[in-house]
C-alpha cells in the first residue's frame, strides 16, 4: 500500500487516506481578464496559496492535463476557444459554460471543487453548470464579479480549509 501511495496525487492521497497533507494548495485561475483578477490573486498567495492565473481557456485545460490543482477559480465570459472560432456568432458565456463541462466530462476532473467568478447572473446560463456541479456532487459556488479580495479569500478557505502558514515546520 505504501509504494501505491507514492503514485497518487495529493488530491488523490487525501481521498484514499482521509488524510490532509500539509502543504501549499494549489488553484487554477482562469480568466481573460488578467488585470482585473490580479488583486483577487495577490490575495488568495498573501494568504498562502499558489495561485496560478491562466487567461487562455486552451492553455488552461493542457495545464489541467499536467498537473494537479486543489481548485479551480473559473470565469464564464470568455473569447470563444481556438475550435469555437469561425463563421458562427457565440456568445462569450458559451466558452465558460463549455470549459466547465469539459474539465468535469471530458477530463473527468469531478472531484476539484469550482469557483465562478462572473459577471453572469442569468439564471438560464447558471442552470446547466449548477445541474452538472449538482450531479457530481458539489455545490454550485458562484462569485459576482466585481468581488471583493477578502470574499474570494474566505470561499476558498471555506472549501480548501486554512493553508499552513509560512512559519509552518511543513513548509521548511
Amino acid at each position: 500500500m505504501a509504494d501505491d501511495l507514492c503514485d497518487l496525487t495529493a488530491h488523490q492521497y487525501r481521498r484514499v487516506s482521509g488524510g490532509d497533507l500539509k502543504m501549499t494548495k494549489k488553484i487554477l485561475f482562469i480568466d481573460d481578464g488578467p488585470e482585473f483578477v490580479r488583486p483577487q490573486v495577490i490575495a488568495l498567495e498573501d494568504a498562502g496559496y499558489k495561485v496560478t492565473l491562466e487567461p487562455d481557456p486552451d492553455k488552461a485545460v493542457a495545464l489541467l492535463q499536467e498537473q494537479d490543482f486543489d481548485l479551480i477559480v473559473l470565469d464564464l465570459i470568455m473569447p470563444p476557444r481556438r475550435e469555437e472560432r469561425g463563421d458562427q456568432e457565440l456568445d462569450f458565456a458559451e466558452t465558460g459554460v463549455k470549459l466547465h463541462q469539459e474539465i468535469r466530462d471530458e477530463l473527468g476532473l469531478v472531484d476539484i471543487p469550482i469557483i465562478f467568478l462572473t459577471v453572469v447572473r442569468d439564471q438560464e446560463i447558471r442552470r446547466p453548470i449548477r445541474r452538472l456541479e449538482r450531479k457530481y456532487g458539489h455545490k454550485p459556488r458562484f462569485l459576482t464579479k466585481p468581488a471583493r479580495s477578502s470574499d474570494v479569500v474566505a470561499e476558498v478557505q471555506r472549501i480548501l480549509g486554512d493553508p499552513p502558514s509560512p512559519q509552518s515546520p511543513e513548509l521548511m
